[in-house]
């Protein structure tokens, strides 16, 4: 029997799960994807020897350029895993090779991973059904200034949502944005939208899923001099919090003062 499988690795070296494991040592091929995100230690190397099998890493434009050619072809005859970090279908572009795959007759299989989207809120106790759209945080230059994180992040505090960033990263040139920096260029971005960084909470997160993960509270102003070691980090702008989500930053390193602030600042840009 052939087969095409996605399979989400989840957040860490440690985080992979029984059937992930179960499907990629029962793969003719293995694939790793190497740009969709980053964990440190662990590559296509270290999966290798996890699993007992050869494991070919792929560039963005092995996947994304060329359709995923040798995937698709080996899958015509063949057992082929295709493995995620995170998962293998959220805030990737992996749904196109599917597509294909199915297109062609190739029966596929989906193995969900832990994703830093359902992660993110469970580690720092906010609600996840209280979130509104992502966005993504990139490093900003001359010539490129992108506005989207803005608008999300201001569209989603007048409904007193929650937003999740994710942050700026190539793997292949070893840049990862710090949330330090995303909250610096955050800041910068939500001023001309009349939204005030002093008042604004945020929260700052790293290696999410690792046991090294760690989590920090403070005003927007504040996280842009925090600085964490551990990568990748994300970043949380809360909007409308209950009482049990305000309890959970203030074991973050938030005040009431700032809880407040915070308040009155999502009460505002709602009216």
């Amino acid at each position: 029997m052939n087969w095409l499988a996605f399979v989400g690795l989840g957040l860490c070296g440690s985080c992979l799960s029984l059937r992930a494991l179960d499907t990629l040592k029962a793969s003719d091929y293995i694939y790793f994807d190497t740009y969709t995100s980053y964990i440190p230690g662990f590559g296509s190397e270290e999966l290798s020897k996890l699993v007992g099998k050869a494991v070919t890493p792929l560039s963005r434009e092995d996947v994304e350029d060329k359709g995923g050619r040798e995937l698709i072809e080996r899958a015509l005859k063949s057992k082929v895993s295709f493995a995620t970090l995170g998962d293998p279908f959220i805030a990737t572009t992996h749904v196109y090779i599917r597509n294909i795959a199915m297109g062609r007759g190739i029966p596929t299989l989906y193995v969900p991973g832990v994703s830093i989207h359902s992660a993110a809120f469970s580690l720092v106790g906010l609600q996840i059904y209280k979130s509104g759209p992502t966005a993504t945080i990139v490093e900003p230059s001359e010539i490129y200034r992108p506005r989207a994180a803005f608008e999300k992040v201001v569209g989603n505090l007048k409904r007193g949502l929650h937003t999740l960033l994710l942050l700026d990263i190539d793997v292949v040139k070893g840049r990862f944005m710090s949330f330090s920096r995303g909250a610096q260029v955050l800041a910068e971005g939500l001023i001309g939208y009349g939204v005030s960084p002093e008042r604004l909470l945020g929260v700052g997160l790293s290696f999410v899923g690792s046991e090294g993960q760690s989590a920090v509270a403070s005003t927007l102003l504040g996280l842009g001099g925090i600085h964490a070691t551990a990568f990748p980090q994300s970043l949380i702008v809360p909007g409308r919090l209950d009482a049990v989500e305000a309890e959970a930053l203030m074991f973050l390193g938030v005040n009431q003062e700032q809880l407040a602030a915070h308040a009155r600042l999502v009460e505002e840009l709602g009216r």
